[in-house]
């Protein structure tokens, strides 16, 4: 019969030693599994609660000290995800229009991460973007009107201007295009909003109206570069024409077959910028801490 090792056995009973000791020095109701997860943010956060910015844990009292350091789930500095932080910078009043947009494009994480949860600044922004998108697509509109009326343009062959009738034409569509485009944009943001909503329940993130509205507000670049693309796209509309004129074969890329297939392209290109700044910036403001109101 085999004889039991005796270093086994004496391992066994001083861990058998220590846990007991260990278990004197713990709460009578302790429990391992009664511990608050880390690893997994709640699923709903409140509004003025301060979390990290990073993982979402809250890092205010009572769930943590007073002064802490850095967050105990990610190791992120505190001072980091206070509000005042998010200075908006170069997104502020006194940016220029171009500047901001150049740096939204540029670096999005980096507007994204430090932007202002701020509706009146994003609403500025959105204003300006909004209205040299739809003066864009109002000129898209006229393009094409003048193409479909090209061979009512007296200019082409007795040197005149063009036919009182066209511009007529061309004053309807460009109030009709400006009067309903803004309420289409209107609501395909809100869609992206509610979609932006949507995710942050379904992960745990904190996407509050106001944050998600300061995303599609910059996200809104993305329309005026289709709304340009489209104007740009539509000219090459016009070449086909005029090599038939001249009696030359139009360039692979600008033959009739070839650009009728530009517009879907711009428009796809400014839904994807679109997309992909909501997107990111859904990523950076996730768990955005708002401004604290001062009594």
């Amino acid at each position: 019969m085999a004889q039991p090792n005796l270093g086994i056995c004496k391992c066994n009973a001083q861990a058998t030693v220590l846990k007991e000791n260990l278990r004197k020095t713990l709460p009578p109701n302790y429990h391992p599994l009664n511990l608050p997860s880390r690893t997994t943010p709640p699923r709903s956060h409140p509004p003025d609660l301060l979390l990290c910015e990073q993982c979402g844990y809250p890092i205010q009292p009572p769930s943590l000290p007073a002064h802490q350091p850095i967050c105990p789930e990610c190791g992120k500095p505190t001072a980091e995800s206070l509000p005042d932080r998010r200075t908006g910078t170069p997104l502020t009043p006194h940016a220029t229009w171009s500047a901001s947009a150049w740096a939204l494009l540029r670096t999005p994480n980096a507007v994204y991460a430090r932007v202002a949860i701020d509706t009146k600044a994003s609403g500025r922004f959105h204003m300006r973007t909004m209205l040299m998108t739809l003066l864009a697509l109002a000129s898209a509109c006229a393009f094409l009107l003048v193409l479909v009326y090209w061979r009512e343009l007296v200019w082409w062959r007795t040197n005149a201007m063009m036919d009182y009738r066209l511009v007529i034409r061309q004053v309807i569509v460009w109030c009709v295009s400006m009067g309903a485009g803004y309420p289409v944009f209107l609501g395909l943001a809100a869609i992206e909003r509610l979609g932006l909503r949507t995710i942050s329940r379904a992960h745990g993130y904190r996407i509050t109206p106001t944050i998600a509205r300061v995303i599609t507000d910059y996200a809104s670049i993305g329309w005026l570069i289709g709304s340009a693309l489209l104007v740009l796209s539509l000219l090459t509309w016009f070449a086909p024409p005029l090599y038939r004129e001249k009696g030359l074969t139009p360039p692979l890329l600008l033959r009739s077959e070839v650009v009728l297939w530009y517009p879907v392209a711009a428009i796809l290109i400014g839904l994807l910028v679109f997309e992909t700044l909501a997107y990111i910036g859904l990523q950076r403001c996730k768990f955005a801490n708002t401004p604290r109101t001062t009594q």
